[in-house]
């Protein structure tokens, strides 16, 4: 069964190209929100190539779950 939210140590990809390289790899190093009302929208991600962005949950999908 899929999870409804990635969690920290997901490997994921980008599926929307206006956000960052389209199909770039990473990992969820946590998540954005600063309150419950928001948990869940957005998360830090962490590129292969070192660079550190936030991302919507729309616009990623996970290929790796972190068990």
């Amino acid at each position: 069964m899929k999870r409804l939210w990635p969690k920290q140590g997901d490997i994921v990809k980008i599926t929307a190209e206006h956000h960052y390289k389209l199909g770039a790899i990473g990992v969820v190093v946590g998540d954005y929100a600063k309150s419950k009302h928001n948990a869940g929208k957005a998360y830090h991600i962490r590129f292969f190539d070192g660079t550190k962005r936030t991302c919507f949950k729309k616009n990623f999908e996970v290929i790796s779950e972190n068990r």
